[in-house]
Parts: C-alpha cells; sequence; structure tokens
C-alpha cells in the first residue's frame, strides 16, 4: 500500500478557481478589473481615464498577490488602519480597590467578643453519647457500618497517645482530681 502524506493544516486550504488563483484573488482582480472598465468606457478624458483607473488596478493586484511580512495585503491593511488611529502609548490608571477581608469593619468583626461557655468534659460526653445513640436508632444499619464499628471498638487509642502527653495529662488528671485510669470522668 502506498503511502501519502497528510497536509497538516486542513483550514488554511484554499481552492484553486482557476490555474493558480484561488478564489478570494479571483474575486479581488474581478471586482478592480469592472471598475477599470466602468471608469474606461466613461467619456472622460483619456488622461483622467488613466488616473482614476491606475489605482484600481495597483489595489486590485496588491489585495490579490502581495503578502506584506507574512500577511496578506488585505490584513496588513486592516491592521495598519486600526495602528493609525488607536493610540501607540498605553497609560494604565490605578484605581484603587479595597479588599473585604482588610476593611476595618471585617477587623472589627473579629475583635468582637467571643461568648464564654463553660465545658463540663464528663457531662458533655454522655450528652454526646446519647444524642448519636438516638440519632442510631431510627435508621437501618448496613453490613459495612456493623464492619466498621466492630473494627473502631478493637483500636487502643490510649497506646497511640505520644509518651509526653501521657505524662502531662496525668498530671492534670490529677490536679483536676479524676483518676487516671478512669476513663469516664469520675473524680476521686
Amino acid at each position: 500500500m502506498q503511502q501519502h502524506p497528510v497536509p497538516q493544516n486542513i483550514t488554511s486550504f484554499e481552492f484553486k478557481l482557476i490555474g493558480f488563483l484561488t478564489i478570494k484573488q479571483f474575486a479581488y482582480l474581478a471586482i478592480a478589473g469592472v471598475f477599470s472598465f466602468i471608469f474606461f468606457i466613461l467619456p472622460l478624458p483619456s488622461f483622467l481615464k488613466l488616473i482614476v483607473i491606475t489605482p484600481f488596478v495597483l489595489i486590485g493586484l496588491a489585495l490579490a498577490f502581495v503578502p506584506i511580512n507574512g500577511l496578506p495585503f488585505e490584513k496588513w491593511l486592516v491592521v495598519f488602519i486600526h495602528s493609525m488611529y488607536a493610540p501607540s502609548r498605553r497609560v494604565w490608571h490605578k484605581t484603587p480597590k479595597e479588599i473585604s477581608f482588610l476593611s476595618p469593619s471585617f477587623s472589627n468583626y473579629l475583635k468582637r467578643p467571643q461568648p464564654k461557655e463553660k465545658v463540663a468534659a464528663g457531662r458533655n460526653r454522655t450528652r454526646l453519647e446519647t444524642y448519636l445513640a438516638d440519632l442510631r436508632k431510627g435508621e437501618k444499619r448496613s453490613k459495612l457500618d456493623i464492619f466498621e464499628e466492630r473494627r473502631l471498638s478493637k483500636l487502643d487509642f490510649a497506646s497511640s497517645v505520644p509518651h509526653f502527653r501521657r505524662n502531662v495529662s496525668s498530671k492534670v488528671q490529677e490536679e483536676s482530681g479524676v483518676r487516671p485510669g478512669n476513663s469516664n470522668g469520675e473524680s476521686i
């Protein structure tokens, strides 16, 4: 089987209408030719005809065949006209913008007094466990939930506490009157 090169850029392919002329090139030449013919048949003096027809012919030829810096002449002409009317110097005018979290009203929000709550460790733990037990009563437990609960109950969280933390917590427990071995939070 023969191999054929595959065109890489198929979007820029232009159909050749007549010989080497594309449709666009043929249209530019045809429009220039029509205008030239119209001015040629007008009853004007020949030097005036020549002055009027020459720019049409030159512009038609330039649009059809002349690229400038790799750009087709029609694109170059649009860019040139745009650059003539657009400002060549750009000036940035800084507008002050206030960031919301840096505003004084936000800092006042952060400085407001926080409500102080007294936390009783044993009482809140039992309230939490009863609340969670009430939540679990109404829902149907899946095999995965039962398996997870069984695995979590086998974990020993007391042994995973680093050594220095155990000493600190035992000192705190001694000061507060809670036995180190008792996890219920009962006092001595």
